[in-house]
């Protein structure tokens, strides 16, 4: 006696929709005991009777739509807006500052101070200039350091830094 051959129904498509699965149910135990006591698994011989009970569909909560007065938060008002004005100190060398570069850029500045004169970034704006460079009396008292150190030639560069500031030194 030969088996008659069955065509087999391709598997049911499973699709979410809205958060749950889209299981078809059984139309009939004959679907269930379809398969002529084949199975895939070894589990379905096991529990061929038992089904799987379905997930329960969750609670989907309406959109809110009226908001307490409780709920709602009041902010102050935004701050007012303010200007400032930043002026920063003139720069011989196009670079930031750097501590590990000062002594190189200090000796090189020493090597030619004669020609700073004439560099456009240094004179920019007088109140951002170093004290130093501006007080004429100041200059003076460190040439006189220099001087009582025998360190002649500091000594002519700070004389001549405070008469190029001031003239009216000179007797």
């Amino acid at each position: 006696v030969a088996k008659q051959r069955t065509v087999a129904k391709p598997p049911a498509v499973i699709e979410m929709q809205n958060g749950v699965f889209d299981i078809p149910e059984v139309d009939s135990e004959d679907e269930l005991d379809n398969n002529d006591g084949a199975s895939d698994t070894a589990s379905e011989d096991n529990n061929a009777t038992e089904t799987a009970p379905l997930a329960p569909e969750p609670k989907v909560e309406p959109p809110l739509t009226h908001v307490e007065e409780e709920d709602v938060i009041y902010l102050p008002p935004p701050r007012c807006t303010a200007q400032n004005k930043i002026a920063f100190t003139p720069r011989v060398f196009p670079t930031p500052s750097r501590e590990s570069k000062a002594a190189e850029e200090e000796d090189w500045l020493l090597k030619n101070r004669k020609h700073l004169k004439t560099h456009k970034g240094l004179h920019a704006s007088a109140a951002a200039q170093d004290i130093s460079e501006s007080d004429p009396v100041w200059l003076k008292a460190k040439g006189d350091d220099f001087y009582r150190n025998k360190d002649f030639r500091s000594a002519i560069n700070a004389y001549s830094d405070a008469l190029s500031v001031d003239s009216s030194l000179t007797p």
